[in-house]
């Protein structure tokens, strides 16, 4: 009965081990990232005038953001914005970032890339 005991004890202790890691980890009381401090930049854009029109950029980045949500971001959401309101939407992106342990940026809709460099078209 004793050896039965030890044995027990032993996978017991093995089994703690093996689920704290080999490092004798212990378990985190909160997660790493709080919902609060996640922050999403989506952009849709979908109708231009100087380019071809597209059919789902501004239906893309309603998704997106329905799941960003979903998933605890908080979310910026612009479409069919034009050069002026463009520069505007990722000044203020850029500015809240130091709230935030986690941010994305999803854009749907016209891009280029030249030269090396990237290009996102406003619809205007």
């Amino acid at each position: 009965m004793r050896k039965l005991i030890t044995f027990l004890l032993i996978v017991f202790v093995g089994i703690q081990s093996a689920a704290q890691g080999d490092r004798g980890a212990k378990p985190v009381d909160k997660p790493p990232v709080k919902t609060k401090d996640r922050l999403a930049l989506v952009i849709g854009n979908s109708s231009y005038s100087t380019v071809s029109p597209l059919t789902n950029p501004s239906n893309d980045a309603d998704s997106m953001a329905h799941y960003l949500r979903k998933m605890g971001f908080d979310v910026l959401l612009h479409k069919e914005i034009n050069k002026k309101k463009t520069k505007e939407v990722i000044a203020d992106f850029q500015t809240r970032l130091n709230e935030y342990e986690v941010a994305l940026f999803y854009y749907a809709g016209h891009a280029a890339e030249s030269k090396g460099e990237n290009y996102l078209y406003p619809v205007d």
